[in-house]
């Protein structure tokens, strides 16, 4: 066999373990709420290959040469050990007000040191051990939904407002993990510095007519 036979299986293992809470509308109360605990980790991002930027569905160049298997095995790009959610409404007996709430917690995902590979002009090598270069901050924010229902004889109006991103946080999404501009080179001066935020605070107005 010629010397970049790749002779690795591609692997991946998500373990995991999930609680929920849910309480179905009953006193005006709904909400259901989840907690999971997770590890992802292998050789393999899955379908898309998002360690290298190439997102091209069931294509990707992880297997094309030995030299990409160098520190392969580690933490894969979307492994957030911990992530919360709680969803819920409540409608005021006294009058026609429902106030909802959605919100959660993420935390953050690894971080790569890509080393760039000058034959595909591509960021291919993983310079450390997959996924041990740090992670992405936490993420968190909510959104919140209040409605009413106008009486205006046989017509009802439902008029409201949704706040998305109420705490606008605009945590750090993902960071350039790209490290070098030439294979071999020195460190690039933007590694690591964020690249993607969470969106602002943003306000829907709404309204609906109903006979």
């Amino acid at each position: 066999m010629g010397s970049n036979y790749v002779p690795y299986k591609p692997k991946r293992f998500y373990r995991a373990v999930q609680v929920t809470a849910q309480k179905r509308f009953s006193n005006n109360l709904q909400f259901l709420a989840s907690y999971v605990y997770a590890k992802l980790e292998g050789n393999y991002d899955g379908v898309f290959q998002t360690s290298t930027g190439q997102l091209d569905p069931n294509i990707n160049s992880a297997y094309d040469y030995v030299d990409f298997m160098v520190n392969s095995r580690g933490y894969l790009s979307n492994d957030r050990r911990n992530v919360a959610k709680l969803d819920g409404s409540y409608v005021f007996p006294m009058f026609p007000l429902t106030v909802g709430l959605s919100t959660y917690y993420y935390t953050g995902t690894p971080l790569n040191r890509m080393g760039y590979y000058n034959d595909y002009r591509n960021y291919e090598l993983f310079l450390v051990p997959r996924g041990t270069a740090g992670r992405t901050p936490d993420v968190y924010d909510m959104d919140l939904h209040f409605a009413y229902v106008f009486k205006l004889g046989p017509v009802d109006l439902n008029a409201g407002l949704n706040v998305f991103n109420v705490l606008d946080q605009q945590r750090v999404l993902a960071q350039d993990q790209r490290y070098d501009l030439e294979q071999g080179g020195a460190q690039q001066p933007n590694y690591l510095q964020p690249i993607s935020f969470t969106p602002r605070r943003s306000l829907q107005v709404f309204g609906r007519v109903s006979f």
